[in-house]
């Protein structure tokens, strides 16, 4: 399914897709094989995350596999960190961007694919002014790049979903693990519980 969805994506000119994919499924992987197609045509990569605590994950995963050559961007930096980060992405020394919803808003000039993982994870929502969503954002500037925008998620949102099922996104479905072995799962009453100390 992965092969599949890739070719999907590839071989589309469409420029917001959705993968729904169930936890597990592989999704992390398409990102960076993308990742990687953009990066021979010497364009940069902005990889979303929706919070700090995610983000050591997808560095690690990133950084595995293009090296220490990269961006990372989000609330936990001091203003000194975030103008060396700024100035990595504005001299195009970094390649590949990690980053929570502000790394949105950084200097790039030569997109070529923004990754949108947990696309509905209400931390790319700013509620204090100026208001915004990551996700338009995104989308709005990968229109102005000419650049693919991948939202991933296991449980989009339902307007997401919505603009998938009308085609305004592209929809691509990864409903099976990789593993093939879904969790054994457990339902226990806490009420009995309680009652029973």
């Amino acid at each position: 399914q992965q092969a599949k969805a890739m070719e999907e994506i590839t071989s589309s000119k469409d420029a917001v897709y959705l993968i729904h994919g169930m936890t597990g499924s592989g999704k992390t992987e398409i990102y960076l094989q993308l990742a990687a197609k953009a990066l021979q045509q010497g364009k940069q990569v902005l990889i979303l995350v929706p919070e700090i605590s995610l983000t050591p994950q997808m560095i690690e995963r990133v950084a595995a596999r293009f090296g220490s050559d990269l961006a990372i961007y989000h609330s936990g930096l001091n203003d000194q960190q975030k103008y060396e980060q700024y100035r990595k992405v504005m001299t195009g020394k970094a390649e590949v961007v990690v980053g929570t919803r502000s790394a949105v808003f950084l200097p790039f000039h030569n997109l070529g694919l923004i990754v949108m993982d947990e696309e509905q994870d209400t931390s790319y929502k700013q509620e204090n002014q100026p208001a915004y969503h990551c996700r338009d954002v995104a989308i709005w500037r990968g229109r102005y790049h000419h650049c693919k925008v991948l939202l991933g998620s296991a449980t989009p949102s339902l307007d997401t979903y919505a603009r998938a099922l009308k085609n305004v996104y592209h929809l691509i479905s990864m409903p099976e693990r990789i593993n093939q072995s879904l969790p054994k799962v457990t339902i226990v009453s806490m009420k009995d519980s309680i009652r029973n100390g």
